[in-house]
């Protein structure tokens, strides 16, 4: 009886999450690390500053943080591309930017938005199948850079 009972109420929990009704953590013990089930459908894939892209000479950067904070400090190469600057940022991006390279976005750390709109609208605008998003964003990278932790 507990067994079926259990059977039954995992059963439940999968369709709800499977619905979307719950948003969860998809947690690889290798990067990357997706936040929900709904960026994985959605081909944005969250990734730690360890991960290869990162150190992959076929990545180009793109900064989604305000503009002061892109003047101060910034990956090096990296596009200034908010939603502020999108048009200007985006015709640069443009310039640049070649089929098979990898896109990665990141912003001003954990609890920032910025970099997921960013390329939700920037995968929307050129068609991506996949497009990276830094987890734990410029804080991680700098963390990193010292040989920190991400």
């Amino acid at each position: 009886m507990l067994k079926r009972f259990l059977t039954q109420s995992l059963i439940i929990l999968l369709l709800t999450a499977a619905a979307g009704g719950i948003d969860y953590q998809v947690v690889h013990l290798t990067a990357p690390q997706q936040k929900n089930i709904q960026d994985l459908k959605e081909g944005i894939l969250w990734i730690s500053p360890q991960d290869d892209v990162m150190r992959s000479p076929n990545t180009l950067y793109l900064d989604a943080r305000t503009q002061d904070e892109f003047n101060q400090s910034a990956i090096p190469n990296a596009i200034h591309l908010s939603l502020d600057n999108w048009q200007e940022g985006f015709d640069r991006l443009m310039t640049v930017y070649e089929p098979e390279q990898n896109l990665l976005v990141y912003c001003g750390g954990y609890g920032c938005q910025a970099s997921h709109k960013v390329a939700k609208r920037l995968k929307e605008a050129i068609q991506l199948k996949t497009i990276y998003v830094l987890q734990g964003g410029f804080p991680a990278y700098q963390d990193h850079q010292k040989g920190g932790r991400e």
